[in-house]
C-alpha cells in the first residue's frame, strides 16, 4: 500500500549566524538546505495505539532563511530586559555552578512573533481562515551572543549595535563567550528549557540557553540530558583545545543541527496522532 504523499514546507530561521552571533560563528544557510533535503526528504508519522504508519507520508520542502542583524540585536535586548536571577545551575554532568537567569517565555514570544510576521509577511493574530492561505510552519535556530546579553553587564548598549558593524573576536574572547553564567526558558512557569513552542506556528531552539535536564540522569531515551543539544562551544573548543577555525567545524555542526530539526519535524510539527 502506498502511502498519500502530502508536501510539508518547513522554514528553518537562522538568527545568530551572519558572524554577528555567539562565537561569530557564520553557518552555510545553502548546506543546511541541502542536507536537510538530502537527508530528511520524507516523514511518515504513525498511530498512537497500534504503532503502525498511517496512510499519509509528508514529502518535506525545506527553506532556511536567514534573519539580519537588526533582528538578532533586538531579540538579544528583548531577552536581556526579561531575565531574573534564579539561583546557580551546572554546565554540565559534574562541572561548575554558574549564576542561573531564567526567562518566561511568554513575555519574549510577542518578539519572535513580530519577526515571524515580518519574515512571512503575515498580520499579527491573524488565522489560516483569515488569510486564505496556509500559514506558514517555521523553526527559529537561535545563536545569540552571552556577553551582550549578560544581564549583569550594564555597560553594552544594544541599541547602538543594531546597525554598526560587530566586531569578530580574540581568541581570549572567544573563551569567555559562554559569560560565565547561564540562562533557560519556562513556558508560563512549565520546565526549563531551551526549546519551546509558541501558540503560534513557530519553534524556538536557542541553542546559547541552558544546557537544560530533565528526566532519569541514567537514562537517555525519553529524557533531556546536559548533550542533547549541540553546543557552539563543544564544537569550537574540542575537550578544552584551542579553537579550530570555523569552517572545520561547520560539517560537524551541520549534521547535528539538521538532526535536530529532523526530531522537532518528527515530534512537533507532524507527530504520531491517536
Amino acid at each position: 500500500q502506498v502511502p498519500f504523499q502530502v508536501p510539508l514546507e518547513v522554514n528553518v530561521v537562522l538568527i545568530g549566524f551572519n558572524g554577528d552571533g555567539g562565537y561569530r560563528y557564520p553557518l552555510d544557510g545553502h548546506k543546511l538546505e541541502q542536507f536537510l533535503k538530502m537527508s530528511f526528504p520524507l516523514h511518515r508519522p504513525s498511530c498512537f495505539e497500534t504503532g503502525e504508519p498511517i496512510d499519509i507520508e509528508h514529502h518535506i520542502m525545506y527553506n532556511v532563511i536567514a534573519a539580519g542583524q537588526p533582528e538578532l540585536i533586538s531579540l538579544e535586548k528583548s531577552l536581556k530586559e526579561a531575565m531574573v536571577s534564579a539561583g546557580t545551575a551546572r554546565e554540565s554532568e559534574y562541572g561548575r555552578e554558574f549564576p542561573l537567569f531564567e526567562v518566561e517565555a511568554t513575555v519574549v514570544e510577542p518578539i519572535f512573533e513580530r519577526l515571524y510576521s515580518f519574515i512571512f509577511d503575515m498580520e499579527p493574530g491573524r488565522s489560516a481562515t483569515e488569510m486564505d492561505r496556509p500559514v506558514p510552519v517555521a523553526i527559529f535556530v537561535v545563536n545569540f551572543d552571552k556577553v551582550r546579553m549578560d544581564p549583569r553587564n550594564k555597560g553594552v548598549d544594544l541599541d547602538s549595535l543594531m546597525y554598526s558593524k560587530i566586531n569578530g573576536l580574540t581568541e581570549q574572547e572567544l573563551k569567555k563567550q559562554e559569560a560565565d553564567y547561564i540562562y533557560r526558558y519556562r513556558y508560563n512557569g512549565g520546565g526549563a528549557t531551551q526549546v519551546w513552542l509558541s501558540s503560534g506556528r513557530f519553534v524556538v531552539i536557542d541553542l546559547s540557553a541552558g544546557p537544560c535536564t530533565y528526566g532519569k540522569i541514567e537514562s537517555e531515551e525519553g529524557s533531556v540530558s546536559y548533550r542533547s543539544m549541540p553546543r557552539l562551544s563543544n564544537i569550537i573548543f574540542p575537550r578544552g583545545l584551542a579553537a579550530p577555525s570555523a569552517s572545520s567545524t561547520q560539517d560537524i555542526f551541520v549534521g547535528q543541527l539538521a538532526g535536530l530539526i529532523s526530531t522537532t519535524i518528527e515530534h512537533v510539527i507532524a507527530p504520531d496522532i491517536r
